[in-house]
């Protein structure tokens, strides 16, 4: 069985359903210029987006995205979810990689299995992600196993 390959929005880059990407970038500039694209593509053909931010200026993200796609309405009609991190991997003021996992399952599985979507388009974006109270070594490792 072969599996199609999906635009990642670059130019020459394409991606293939469950790959999975770590980028590395130095601020929001640099993050924008893989995220944007990705995401664009990703509207523009029909493609559930979820995207969880640690920075709170989510709007640098809608602006880019607004060039040549309609965000109010990708938002408005569920295509695309932008979440910020303190409401998903922080919800109980802690991470913990089970409650993460059964997010973006049930966000994934709920896009593919009844909400009319074929491809699912998913960004985490964890740059505050330190050892310590909040993130734990084991609990990140887990997570980024999975």
């Amino acid at each position: 069985m072969t599996t199609a390959t999906i635009e990642m929005g670059l130019p020459g880059i394409t991606i293939k359903s469950g790959d999975h990407i770590c980028a590395f970038y130095r601020g929001s500039a640099q993050r924008d210029e893989l995220l944007v694209p990705y995401l664009r593509e990703g509207l523009l053909a029909g493609d559930k987006c979820i995207c969880v931010m640690d920075d709170p200026d989510t709007e640098r993200v809608v602006a880019g995205l607004a060039v040549q796609v309609d965000v109010d309405l990708s938002l408005s009609s569920g295509q695309f979810d932008l979440l910020r991190s303190d409401a998903t991997y922080l919800t109980g003021g802690y991470f913990e990689t089970e409650e993460m996992l059964a997010f973006w399952e049930s966000g994934v599985d709920g896009a593919l299995n009844g909400g009319g979507f074929d491809f699912v388009r998913a960004v985490g974006e964890m740059t505050s992600a330190p050892p310590g109270d909040v993130f734990t070594p084991a609990n990140l490792g887990r997570y980024g196993a999975s």
